[in-house]
C-alpha cells in the first residue's frame, strides 16, 4: 500500500468500513488480499472465511474506493513535500486524514503560487503581500502612504495601492479553510439551485419552428441541486454541451446575506481606522463575488456530475450482470434475423453447437420489397434446418419483422415445426461485424451477414457472444457516452470478469474472448493457452496450466478454479478434432492462430516436421484425468475433497450423480457441518463449497437461475392499447427514472418510478413483469405503464450465492 505509516493504513480501513457499513476487520482482510494480487472472483469464491462471504459487487466497491483513497494519499504526500518548511503538524495531519481530493486542494490553496495573471499575484509581485498580512494581524501597523511609488505601475497612487491590498486580502479570505467550511454548512440547510434555460441560438431556432425538442422539459428548469436525479444531471450537461441549454447555479439570497455578514464579522477589524475598514469591507465583497461564489458553484457542479456518473455506472453494472447471466438456449437451431429496409433483412441459420449452417438476404418490405419471395425463403430456411426459434434484432425494421413472423406463425407456415420468435438486442452487433475478431471467426462471411450470426448466437449463449463486444456498446443504462471512459470501462470490465469466472469455461473448448476474461488471465495468457493446446493437444488435468508460458503460480492460483476439464475420457483424440468441436460451440478464433494454417507452426522446421525439444521437469511428469477438475472446487482443496469423498464412501467417478446427493444428505443429518469442518481442519464456508461442488452435475449452469428469454408467437399493435389494458412483458432496460418494458407491441413502454408502487427498487433487467397501460401517445409513439406485479425475478447482487441457490434446487 502506498501509505507512509500503519496509522495511515488503519485510517484507510476505518474510512472504507464506515463508508460501506462493513466490519473493519473484514475490510482490512480484503485490502490485504487485494494488495497480494488476488482477484475479486477468487476472493469471493475461495476466501469466504476471511471475507465473511462478501459478494463480488461489495468486493468491487471496496476495491474501487481503496484505489481512490490510495490516489488521494499519494496526492497528500506530494502536497506535503511541496509545502516544505511552511508545513505544520496540524496541516500535515489534516492532509493525511483527507478522504477527498477537494479537501487536499483546499488546504494546499494558500501555499500555491498564484497564476501570473491573477490580481493577487500581480499585487504580491509589487511587494504588497507583507503589508497585507500585517494589516490582517494589526490594522494599525501599516502606513499606507509609504507604499506609494509614483514610478511603479500599480503603486502610483493610493487608489492603486488599496486595490492591490484588496486583491491580496480577498485571496487570503477565499483560501481560508474555516471560511469555506462555514459556507458549506450554510448551503447544507439551503442548497444551491440549478437553473436551466434555452440558449439564444436554440431560442431563435424555436422561433423559426425548428430546433431540438429533446430538452423541452428542461426549459425553465429550476431546482435545488440536492433534488436532482442522476439522469437529469447528465441530460442537462449534454444539453449545455450541445449548446441547446444554458445552465446557471445560484446561491440562495438568504445564504449570501448570512455568509457576507459572517465574513464582515470575522475579517473586518473593529478598532481599525475608517479607511482600513473600508478596505476590508471591499475585500470581503470581492472575495465572495469574484472568488468564493464561483469556486463553490464550480465545485458543486463538479460533485453533482461525479455523483450522477457514479449512480449511472452502478446502474450499468447491475444491468450488465443481468444481461450477461441470461440463460443460454442450448441444443437448439436458431435463425437470426437482422431487420432492414433498403439493404434487406439478413438471415443466418446457426446450428445447435454455434456453427453457421446457411445465410440469405430477403426483402419483405421497403422499396425493393418482394414479400412472397421473402416469406418463402424464410420458411424454406427454417424448415430445411429444423429451426426451433427465430431471433429478431431490435433495430430498424424490427416491428415489421415481428409482424411478418406473427403472420407466418398464425398461418402455420412453419408446420410441422412449432416455431416461436424472440426479440434480441442487436446493440454492438454492427461494431462486432467489422471487428478483427469477426474477421477471424467468420473470414469467409460478408460483414453485413455477421450481424445476423451474432443476433442468433446471442440467443443461444449470450455470455459467449457478448464478451466479444465492449460492454459500453451493449445498450444498457443511459448516457454511457457522457460517463468518463476510464470509470465506465473499469466498472464494466469487472462485471464481465465476475460473470465469465463464475459461469466458468471448458479449458478445451473456450477461445481467447472467454479465457482472457477469466480471473488471473489476460489476452496474452489466453493466447498462450490456445498455443499450448494447439501444440500439445487437449488438457487432461488442471495442473497442466502450469506448463503454459506466462502462467505463473499466482496466475494459476487465481484462474484454475474457474476453468474446467469436461469429458476428459475422450481427450486423447487429436488436438485438431478437440479444437474444432470446442470452438464451434463456444468461441470462433482465427484459423491461422489455432490450426497454424497459412504459416509455419510453432516448433516446425521448414519442411513442416516438428522439431525435437528438450523436455522440462513439468513436461516429463505424467498427468492423468482427475474428476475433481470438472467441478468448481479449487485444487488447493482437493485433499479435503478426497477426505469428504472417503466419508461419503463414494468414488470420484460418481461426482454429480444422485447417489452423491443422497450420501451428502445422510452425512449432514448425522454430522453438523461446523463439527465436520473442525474435524477436517477447514473453514465451514470452504467445506460447504466442496460439498456443493461434489453434488453439482458437470453441466450445471448458474445462469439457469436467471430469467429466460421471452418467446412470442403473436404481436399486438399500439392502436389496440388503451388506458387500463393489462399486459405482460420483459424489462429491457433500467434507468434511474424507471424501467422500459417490452410488451410485444413494437415499442417499449416506460414504467416511471412513480408508477412502480410497492415494487419500486424490486425489479431489474430481464425480469418478467405484469403492467397496465396508463397512457398511450400514438403520435410520439410513447407508452406509459403502471407496474402491477412481478412474474419472476432474480437479484444479481447475490452472484456468489447463486451457487448455493443452484445446489438447493438440486437437492
Amino acid at each position: 500500500m502506498a501509505s507512509t505509516s500503519s496509522l495511515n493504513f488503519s485510517r484507510t480501513v476505518m474510512v472504507l468500513a464506515e463508508s460501506l457499513n462493513l466490519d473493519p476487520s473484514v475490510v482490512q482482510t480484503v485490502i490485504i488480499l487485494l494488495d497480494n494480487d488476488n482477484t475479486v472472483p477468487f476472493i469471493a469464491r475461495y476466501r469466504k472465511e476471511q471475507t465473511g462471504g462478501l459478494d463480488p459487487t461489495v468486493l468491487r466497491q471496496i476495491q474501487a474506493q481503496y484505489q481512490q483513497l490510495k490516489a488521494i494519499q499519494e496526492r497528500a504526500e506530494s502536497v506535503i513535500k511541496k509545502i516544505g518548511d511552511k508545513l505544520t503538524p496540524e496541516i500535515c495531519s489534516y492532509l493525511r486524514n483527507a478522504v477527498t481530493l477537494e479537501e487536499i486542494e483546499e488546504v494546499y490553496a494558500p501555499f500555491k503560487k498564484g497564476g501570473k495573471g491573477s490580481h493577487a499575484e500581480r499585487a504580491r509581485q509589487l511587494g504588497l503581500n507583507e503589508p497585507a498580512e500585517h494589516l490582517i494581524n494589526d490594522p494599525h501597523s501599516v502606513q499606507l502612504e509609504r507604499l506609494i511609488d509614483p514610478n511603479t505601475e500599480g503603486l502610483k497612487n493610493m487608489k492603486q495601492v488599496l486595490l492591490g491590498l484588496q486583491h491580496i486580502i480577498a485571496d487570503i479570505i477565499a483560501k481560508d479553510r474555516e471560511t469555506l467550511t462555514t459556507m458549506r454548512k450554510m448551503l447544507e440547510r439551503r442548497p444551491i439551485r440549478l437553473e436551466s434555460h434555452l440558449s439564444r441560438a436554440a431560442s431563435k431556432e424555436k422561433e423559426n419552428g425548428s430546433g431540438d425538442k429533446k430538452y423541452e422539459q428542461y426549459h425553465g428548469f429550476d431546482f435545488p441541486i440536492t433534488a436532482l436525479k442522476a439522469h437529469q444531471v447528465l441530460a442537462l450537461n449534454r444539453g449545455e454541451q450541445n449548446k441547446i441549454l444554458t445552465i446557471k447555479l445560484t446561491v440562495p439570497e438568504q445564504v449570501e446575506k448570512q455568509f457576507l455578514a459572517h465574513l464582515r464579522q470575522v475579517w473586518i477589524p473593529c478598532d481599525a481606522p475608517g479607511n482600513i475598514k473600508k478596505l476590508f469591507n471591499s475585500a470581503v465583497g470581492d472575495a465572495y463575488s469574484r472568488l468564493i461564489k464561483p469556486k463553490v458553484t464550480r465545485l458543486s457542479r463538479s460533485l453533482l456530475t461525479k455523483q450522477a456518473e457514479k449512480e449511472s455506472t452502478d446502474l450499468f453494472v447491475t444491468n450488465l450482470y443481468r444481461l450477461l447471466l441470461t440463460p443460454p438456449v442450448r441444443g437448439k437451431n436458431v435463425l437470426g434475423l437482422d431487420p432492414g429496409f433498403s439493404h434487406g433483412c439478413k438471415l443466418a441459420v446457426i446450428g445447435s453447437t454455434g456453427e453457421v449452417l446457411d445465410t440469405a438476404v430477403i426483402f419483405p418490405f421497403g422499396k425493393n420489397a418482394n414479400s412472397i419471395q421473402a416469406k418463402n425463403m424464410l420458411v424454406e430456411l427454417a424448415l430445411k434446418h429444423s429451426c426451433d426459434y427465430v431471433a429478431v434484432g431490435n433495430g430498424v425494421g424490427c416491428r415489421e419483422a415481428e409482424t411478418l413472423m406473427s403472420q407466418l406463425i398464425k398461418q402455420q407456415a412453419f408446420a410441422p415445426l412449432d416455431i416461436a420468435y424472440c426479440i434480441v438486442s442487436e446493440d454492438g452487433a454492427s461494431i462486432y461485424s467489422v471487428s478483427s475478431e469477426a474477421d477471424a471467426e467468420l473470414p469467409r462471411l460478408d460483414s453485413s451477414l455477421r450481424g445476423a450470426v451474432s443476433i442468433a448466437r446471442r440467443l443461444q449463449n449470450p455470455l459467449v457472444e457478448l464478451v466479444k463486444i465492449e460492454p459500453k456498446h451493449l445498450g444498457i443504462g443511459m448516457y454511457q457516452h457522457d460517463i468518463p471512459e476510464c470509470l465506465l470501462r473499469g466498472a464494466l470490465d469487472g462485471v464481465v470478469e465476475d460473470c465469465v469466472s463464475f459461469v466458468g469455461v471448458d479449458l478445451n473448448m473456450a477461445g481467447v474472448s472467454m479465457l482472457r476474461r477469466i480471473a488471473g488471465l489476460n489476452d496474452k495468457k489466453a493466447k498462450s493457452i490456445l498455443a499450448w493446446r494447439e501444440e500439445n493437444g487437449s488438457f487432461i488435468n488442471r495442473e497442466q496450466l502450469k506448463l503454459v508460458k506466462g502462467i505463473g503460480l499466482k496466475s494459476y492460483e487465481q484462474c484454475v478454479g474457474f476453468v474446467r476439464i469436461v469429458n476428459a475420457g475422450d481427450l486423447h483424440s487429436s488436438a485438431s478434432n478437440s479444437l474444432s468441436s470446442g470452438l464451434r460451440y463456444v468461441d470462433f478464433e482465427d484459423e491461422k492462430t489455432i490450426t497454424g494454417r497459412g504459416k509455419k507452426r510453432k516448433g516446425e522446421n521448414s519442411e513442416g516436421r516438428v522439431k525435437k525439444k528438450k523436455k522440462t521437469k513439468h513436461e516429463t511428469q505424467e498427468f492423468s484425468h482427475n474428476p475433481l477438475d470438472m467441478t468448481w472446487i479449487h485444487p488447493e482443496s482437493y485433499p479435503v475433497a478426497e477426505s469428504v469423498m472417503a466419508l461419503l464412501n463414494i468414488s470420484p467417478e460418481q461426482i454429480g450423480q444422485p447417489v452423491v446427493k443422497t450420501a451428502i444428505s445422510n452425512l449432514l443429518q448425522s454430522h453438523m457441518i461446523d463439527h465436520l469442518a473442525a474435524q477436517l481442519k477447514v473453514g465451514t464456508p470452504t467445506l460447504q463449497h466442496i460439498i456443493d461442488g461434489l453434488r453439482q452435475p458437470s453441466d450445471q449452469d448458474i445462469r439457469n437461475n436467471f430469467q429466460k428469454p421471452l418467446f412470442k408467437r403473436n404481436v399486438t399493435s399500439m392502436a389496440d392499447l388503451h388506458p387500463g389494458t393489462q399486459l405482460s412483458g420483459r424489462v429491457t432496460n433500467m434507468t434511474s427514472f424507471g424501467a422500459f418494458v417490452d410488451c410485444g407491441v413494437g415499442r417499449d413502454g416506460l414504467v416511471h418510478k412513480s408508477n412502480m408502487g410497492r415494487f419500486n427498487g424490486a425489479i431489474g433487467l430481464g425480469d418478467h413483469v405484469d403492467v397496465m397501460v396508463h397512457r398511450v401517445d400514438l403520435e410520439k409513439q410513447h407508452i406509459q405503464l403502471i407496474l402491477t406485479g412481478i412474474s419472476s425475478r432474480f437479484d444479481p447482487q447475490l452472484l456468489v450465492k447463486i451457487e448455493e441457490l443452484s445446489n438447493n434446487t438440486n437437492l
